[in-house]
Formats: C-alpha cells, sequence, structure tokens
C-alpha cells in the first residue's frame, strides 16, 4: 500500500485555521472540504481512536484508495502492516502530545520510490483532552537529491583537502571554523570535533586572539593577508610558519568566508638565521677578533688589514694596503723559506689551508712569535681568489711553554734535570758507551734520617739545605758527568767514559765526603751523611730502568750496612729485592681481599686466675707462602704505607668482636690493639678511631691502645698527643715490650700511660738468668711506683709464673695459659674456664707473638 506524503508542520496560521475546523467540523465541513481538496499536500486527521476520520483528495490520491474505504479504518487498514509498524513510534509520541515527524522512501505513481516527509501534530480540545493528530505530508525527494548530491560534492572536497599535505582551514564569516583538512589537525595537536565548528577564540590562546581576529576582519574585507609567525605549540617546540588569509566570495557578492593556508617554513628560517649569523659571526671575527686578519687577492697584494693587525704588528692599513707578498719584509729573515714553502704550496693548489709558526718582525723592530691560519679562496671554476690569514701574536705561550718543558725536565727545587731528563740522558748513555765499549755508572745518593732536619727545623731549611747539597755535589762531579735530583732526598749521578769500577768507587767515597761536611742554614750548623748505591753498565744491567732499580737496592744494602757507606749491586741483592716485592705483592693482595686474620690472646689476672680480656694479633695465612711471621710482614707494611689500612682494618674488627663478647655475657672483657709509629704521622688517624668507635658502638673504656717503646722515642710528642684524645675519650694505654728500647722516665710520667708490659725476651729465661729476673723485678716495681699495671707477655711455664706471682706482677698472658685464638673458639675457652678453671695447656713451642 502507497504511503501517504507528508509535508512539513502547517503555518501557524495554518494551525489555528484547523482549530477553528475542528470546532466547527460539522458546521463548516463542506468548506473545509473544499479547502483541503484544493491543497496540494496530502491531508489526513486520526481520531482519538486512531482511526482516519477526514482525508484530503491528495491524500487519497496518494493513497490510492477511495475515500469510503479510508474513513474509520486504521493505520495498518489503509496502509500496511509494515508502514504501520515504522510509525507507530511517531504516532505514540504524537499521541503523547509530541510533534513529531518522519521521513521514508515510497513508491510514487510512476512507481519510482520519492522521499516524503510526514508530519504529525496532536489534536486536544480547549480542556486539553486529546481529540486526534493531524497529518500534513510533502514530497522531499528533489530536496533530497540536492542534499546528497552537496553531500558527495563536500566528501569529494574534503577527501581532496585531506590529501594536500600542508594544513587548510576554512574559516566563516562568524569566525568558526567551518572545515579543516587532516594535516591542519595533526598540525594543531587538536581533536577534529575540538575545532571544526567553533570559534576562533576558543582555540586561540587568549594573548593571540585579537591579532588573528584583526588579521581574518581584515582579509573579511576582501584583502588577501600573507604573513609569517612563530607558532607555538602544546608539546614540541614552536615553530615557524607562513600564513596565507584568501578571502572567499560567491561571484561579485560579498565575502563568505576565509581560507587559511599554512606552510612550514622552519628549515628555511633556520638556515635565514645560521646565514645571519655566520655572516656576523665572520664580521664581527673580522672587525673584533683578537687576531690578526690579512687577506691577498690573486695577485697576491694586499687587500685586507684588520684593527687587530695593527695592534699587533705596528703597521696602519694605509701603509701595507697594496704592497705585494712577495715583497713583505715582516718575516724574520730565518723563517722565510718555511713561510715560501707553505705558500708555494697553497698556490700551486697541494693545500687548501695550512696552520704554521714563525717569527715576525714588528714595525718597531721587535721579533715575535705568530701562529699563521690560512686558507685559499677559491671561485666555482677553481681559481684562486684570495689567501685568507689569520694570526695571533703567541710569544707568550712559546715563552710558557718553553717554561714549562724546563719544568717537565728540571727539579723546581734545586734547578738540578729530574727523573724525566735522568731516563733520555741515560738512555743516550748507553747508546754512546755500547758503541764505543766503555762503562757507565749510575749512583744512587740517599740522604740518611734527612727527616729529622725536617721535623727539628721545618721543611723551609730542609728545602734550603737540599739545595746546598745540590750546589755541593754538582762542583764535585767532572764536567762530563750527570747529576740529577729524583724527589724527596734522592740524587742520581751518571758517570760516563769508565775504564773499570775503581773509578765510581773513588768518586762515590768522594762524594760521601763531600755531603757529610756541616752547612750553615739560616744560622744553624747541620750535619747529614748519605748512603750511595752503585750499579755498573753493562754487568749490573743493560737498559736505564734495570740499572737504577739495582743503584736503589744497593743504596738500601748500603743503608743496612750502618749508612754513610756505599756499595756496589750484587746479584744476590737482587734475588731478596724480588723476594721483598713478591712479599710485598702478596701482602697488598692479602689486604686487598680482606685475607688477614685477627686471633685473641687471653689476658689473665695473676692473683685470681680470672681472664680479664684478650690482645687481638694479626695474622695471615698465604695460599702459596703459608703462615708468614708477623715480624716479617708488619715490617714490610709499615715501610709500604699499608699499615695505616691494616691498623684500620684490626682496630675496626676487634671492636665489633668485643661487642660480640658483650652479647655472649663478657661484658668486662678488654681488648687490646697494637698501634704502629707510622699510623701516629697521619694527622686524621684520632679521627677515624673515633669514627670507627662510633661505627661499631664499642665502649672505649674496653679498649687498650699498645704502644712500642721505640714508638714513644720516635716522636713523644705526636704520639703523646694522640694518645691523650683518646685517654679523655676512655681509653687505656699501654706501652709494649717494655725493656728493649730507650724510653726515660720523663716520657713515662708525662705520657697518658696506665700499663707496662714486660718484653717477653725478659720472660723467656727468667728463672736461670739473674740479670732478667734484676730487670722484670725492677720493672714491676717502678710500674708500681707510678700507679701503673703491669703485664708480662710470653709466660711458658710454671715457674715463670710463680716468679712474677711472687714480684707482684698484675697480669700475664702467653703459651702456658692459652695460645692465640679466634673469635668463636675465645668465646668458648673464656666460658669453660668460668665454669670449670681448666688447666693450663703444656707448650712445646711458642710462636712469634
Amino acid at each position: 500500500m502507497n504511503e501517504p506524503i507528508t509535508s512539513p508542520p502547517p503555518f501557524e496560521m495554518a494551525e489555528r485555521e484547523l482549530k477553528r475546523a475542528q470546532e466547527a467540523l460539522r458546521d463548516a465541513e463542506r468548506h473545509v472540504r473544499m479547502f483541503t481538496d484544493n491543497t496540494p499536500e496530502p491531508l489526513a486527521y486520526l481520531n482519538a481512536d486512531l482511526r482516519f476520520s477526514f482525508v484530503n483528495q491528495a491524500y487519497i490520491d496518494a493513497v490510492k484508495a477511495p475515500r469510503e474505504r479510508i474513513i474509520g479504518q486504521t493505520v495498518a487498514g489503509v496502509l500496511g502492516e509494515e508502514v504501520a509498524a515504522y510509525l507507530l513510534p511517531v504516532i505514540e509520541r504524537a499521541q503523547a502530545g509530541e510533534r513529531t515527524s518522519y521521513e521514508r522512501l515510497r513508491p510514487a505513481a510512476d512507481g519510482q520510490l520519492r522521499w516524503i516527509r510526514g508530519m504529525l501534530v496532536p489534536d486536544y480540545d480547549r480542556d486539553g483532552k486529546f481529540q486526534g493528530i493531524y497529518i500534513v505530508v510533502h514530497d522531499i525527494h528533489d530536496l533530497k537529491l540536492t542534499q546528497a548530491a552537496l553531500a558527495q560534492r563536500e566528501g569529494q572536497m574534503r577527501a581532496f583537502m585531506d590529501s594536500i599535505p600542508t594544513p587548510v582551514a576554512y574559516i566563516d564569516s562568524a569566525m568558526r571554523y567551518e572545515y579543516v583538512n587532516r594535516a591542519f589537525v595533526e598540525f594543531s595537536e587538536i581533536e577534529l570535533d575540538q575545532i571544526q565548528g567553533r570559534g576562533l577564540r576558543e582555540i586561540s590562546p587568549p594573548d593571540d586572539f585579537e591579532r588573528q581576529a584583526e588579521l581574518l576582519a581584515r582579509a573579511m574585507r576582501g584583502q588577501q593577508i600573507e604573513y609569517e609567525r612563530l607558532t607555538p605549540f602544546a608539546t614540541r617546540p614552536a615553530r615557524w610558519m607562513q600564513v596565507r588569509l584568501v578571502p572567499h566570495r560567491e561571484g561579485e557578492g560579498p565575502v563568505r568566508g576565509v581560507f587559511v593556508l599554512l606552510n612550514d617554513i622552519h628549515a628555511q628560517k633556520e638556515s635565514e638565521a645560521a646565514v645571519h649569523r655566520i655572516n656576523w659571526v665572520l664580521s664581527s671575527h673580522i672587525e673584533n677578533t683578537p687576531m690578526a686578519v690579512v687577506e691577498w687577492n690573486r695577485d697576491l697584494n694586499l687587500i685586507r688589514w684588520s684593527p687587530r693587525a695593527e695592534t699587533i704588528f705596528g703597521w696602519k692599513a694605509e701603509e701595507v694596503l697594496g704592497t705585494s707578498l712577495q715583497d713583505w719584509k715582516m718575516v724574520f729573515g730565518a723563517d722565510v723559506p718555511q713561510v715560501d714553502l707553505v705558500i708555494q704550496a697553497m698556490l700551486r693548489g697541494e693545500r687548501s689551508s695550512t696552520t704554521s709558526m714563525n717569527r715576525n718582525v714588528c714595525k718597531d723592530g721587535s721579533v715575535i712569535w705568530c701562529e699563521w691560519h690560512n686558507s685559499v679562496l677559491r671561485d666555482e671554476d677553481g681559481g684562486l681568489l684570495s689567501i685568507l690569514s689569520f694570526a695571533q701574536n703567541v710569544s707568550d705561550r712559546v715563552d710558557a711553554q718553553e717554561k714549562l718543558e724546563a719544568m717537565a725536565t728540571h727539579d723546581a727545587l734545586t734547578g738540578l734535570p729530574n727523573r724525566v731528563l735522568l731516563q733520555l740522558h741515560l738512555a743516550e748513555t748507553l747508546d754512546r758507551a755500547r758503541h764505543r765499549q766503555r762503562q757507565v755508572a749510575v749512583l744512587f745518593i740517599d740522604l740518611d734520617r734527612f727527616k729529622n732536619v725536617n721535623d727539628s727545623l721545618g721543611h723551609r731549611m730542609g728545602d734550603e739545605l737540599l739545595r746546598m747539597i745540590g750546589r755541593r755535589l754538582g762542583m764535585a762531579l767532572r764536567k762530563g758527568d750527570f747529576l740529577a735530583r729524583l724527589g724527596g732526598d734522592e740524587f742520581t749521578v751518571l758517570l760516563e767514559n769508565l775504564e773499570n769500577a775503581e773509578g765510581a768507587a773513588e768518586v762515590a767515597g768522594k762524594l760521601l765526603e763531600v755531603i757529610q761536611q756541616p752547612y750553615w742554614v739560616h744560622g744553624h750548623a747541620v750535619h747529614v751523611s748519605a748512603s750511595i748505591g752503585l750499579a755498573i753498565f753493562p754487568d749490573d744491567g743493560d737498559d736505564p730502568d734495570t740499572l737504577l732499580k739495582n743503584a736503589d737496592v744497593a743504596m738500601y744494602r748500603a743503608k743496612d750496612a750502618g749508612k754513610n757507606v756505599y756499595q756496589f749491586f750484587a746479584q744476590e741483592m737482587g734475588a731478596q729485592q724480588q723476594e721483598q716485592m713478591a712479599l710485598e705483592t702478596a701482602l697488598r693482595w692479602a689486604v686487598k681481599n680482606e685475607d688477614l686474620g685477627v686471633k685473641y690472646q687471653p689476658k689473665v689476672e695473676v692473683a685470681t686466675g680470672r681472664i680479664v680480656g684478650a690482645e687481638a694479633l694479626l695474622r695471615w695465612r698465604d695460599p702459596v707462602l703459608g703462615d708468614v711471621p708477623p715480624n716479617r710482614f708488619i715490617p714490610l707494611a709499615e715501610e709500604s704505607g699499608l699499615i695505616d689500612i691494616m691498623g684500620d682494618w684490626v682496630l675496626k674488627q676487634a671492636c665489633l668482636e668485643t661487642r660480640q663478647w658483650a652479647a655472649a655475657g663478657l661484658e668486662e672483657m678488654t681488648i687490646a690493639i697494637n698501634l704502629s709509629v707510622r699510623q701516629f704521622r697521619d694527622t686524621g688517624f684520632a679521627a677515624r678511631i673515633q669514627k670507627i668507635f662510633a661505627e661499631t658502638g664499642v665502649d672505649p673504656r674496653r679498649v687498650e691502645f699498645e704502644v712500642t717503646e721505640t714508638s714513644v722515642l720516635y716522636d713523644a710528642e705526636t704520639v703523646g698527643r694522640v694518645l691523650q684524645l683518646e685517654r679523655e675519650l676512655g681509653v687505656r694505654v699501654a706501652i709494649d715490650d717494655f725493656g728493649t728500647g730507650y724510653s726515660s722516665l720523663v716520657h713515662l710520667k708525662r705520657l697518658p700511660i696506665d700499663t707496662l708490659k714486660i718484653d717477653q725476651s725478659f720472660i723467656r729465661d727468667i728463672t736461670t738468668d739473674p740479670d732478667d729476673k734484676a730487670i722484670t723485678a725492677a720493672i714491676i716495681a717502678l710500674a708500681h711506683s707510678l700507679g701503673l699495671d703491669v703485664v708480662a707477655e710470653g709466660v711458658e711455664t710454671a715457674e715463670q709464673l710463680a716468679f712474677l706471682t711472687e714480684r707482684g706482677c698484675d697480669y700475664y698472658q702467653g703459651h702456658y695459659f692459652s695460645e692465640p685464638l679466634d673469635s668463636a673458639a675465645f668465646i668458648a675457652f673464656v666460658g669453660r674456664h668460668q665454669r670449670g678453671s681448666p688447666q693450663p695447656r703444656s707448650v712445646e713451642h711458642a710462636p712469634n707473638a
């Protein structure tokens, strides 16, 4: 069944006409029928029961059914079930009081489908009671076709615009974005639905809107505008864009909108800026550079002479411009050939640029060193345009370089050659000696006890003494001999053209006599001696390093021999040195990997037999060397400087173990830790001790530091100062190995000492040697008279302990009671001792502690 063709809603006048017709329907039916039948749009009326109660002639023609088959029928009865089902929701909304409409395709009289729009208007009486629904049908097929054509055209245009890679937008006369292409969306970093249909004010930043609005207003008045702007973005740096505003009008009519075309010119602007910057820099360089700018044309006549060139060389531009390069007299005579070579190489095309340094003569006749940077400028065909040169006065740099070279090869204190120049000279000397088959002697000189001079008189006087010794040695040597200072108190002499070693021995003896003559330094008479080691080429070495090393080894052997002597190198010295070096290397590895260990020897109260503490003893077991005794590796650690690291490590380990003892119920146990004299020389030693105490949380009152009697003798003031600082924290202080040194009673009185430890050398023969008995008894009596405790070391027999008990010794330690134990064994041993007092262990041999 054909569906009625609906039309747009009737005008307000028509609605009033329909209402009046409804109120007087019966009275004016003839007039209404005449009016409606002559209306071209199909009209119908559904009553409250949703049945047709009125249709005009156009509606009858549209549905192709007589009036009597329509009036009184439902929509389904007239239009069919399918159409009725489609219209049902629309009818229900109208029935609910809503003016509504629908659009559909329906077959026309010629069988073609055509678009119609039906308008449904609800009808109420004066009391608001629903009476029915007016239906007006319009044919909108042509409108639909036009809209489809426009949509197709717009789609084609959008596809075309989206294919354009540059951003394009269209802004209407109300300054709304009517259209933007895909490139514009990507460029703006704003979603399409956030741009299209929105106003310029909504999209533009507030500080940019006024400027953009002003330019758009000019374009709306028909003016085509082009400008450049640095466009900011939310997520990337601003970019330079070229903007074109093109007015859009239809024919000669008014402007309807503006096309906005954007072009990214950021790279172009950067290139322009770079060119501008280069031109500016070049101009600034030429006018303001500290370098002289000089240029010759293709005829090698001077065409540029910068202000800086006037300053450096003295000539004004008018005095030199136009002169020929060939006639230029500014190059120092001896350097002319070198400069000519550089110029000819550039003229022949062999070099496009060169850097050279030569001397130049200034207007006032002075000679300066200049560094020249020359470049050949050529045209597109490769022809010579000019030679551009930059020059700077580098005389100060040359002077400084010469001084640096002297500093690099000479000792700053004495002015003598240093190790670098010694190595070079020795290598050259050995080459000559090989060729002439002659001997060369290397004398390694080390001053004896020079540190005492520095410590007593100060470094300033020590430096002056070194200068005096250097001058004295130089005066004592032959003309061809070579003298160098290696640093500290070490000098080296090279003796060339020797026929035999006796000649070197004569020189060494002479130098010893010269050195030991008294020196007057700032009113003080100073006496020093030296130890000299000699190595002879080729017997003791064939290269500089070997000879210097072997002379050094011989020098140490001279020191061991009593100082103030010379010693020739012997092969067995090298073997001993290598063994010592291997031991030092192994020790360094052990320190680095913490392969050392700490053992604890119990300290026992003589009167009660009670364990009151322990002494921490450093032990080293090497996987190759086995157990290395302390009297072998401790001196090596002090000599190599490793003692500082090792001492800190032992102190920290012992403090941590003391904390573990306290946790195991041994709160009253004290720990004794040995300190080396070298540790006292470190100015930061006292602070490190306090830091270790703080880190480990140990009670300083449970710690006792042991220093040897010789340490006190070496530097009583420094040792006393450090010990006093630690004493103030509660640390106890003991003098270790007492009786073996030469300390005075003054030291015992002035130093903050709590305990004297009798060296085990006196205890060993105490039961058989009357002297050891007397010395031990005297030490105990002396200590008690000064209010000090006494500890006997190395007690190995009951007889020794009986003697110490009889003499009133306070404490003892040794293998008679217990060997040194690791921490866990020590805790267990103390526990067993407290519970059952185990018998002392008999010892056949007591290793060196």
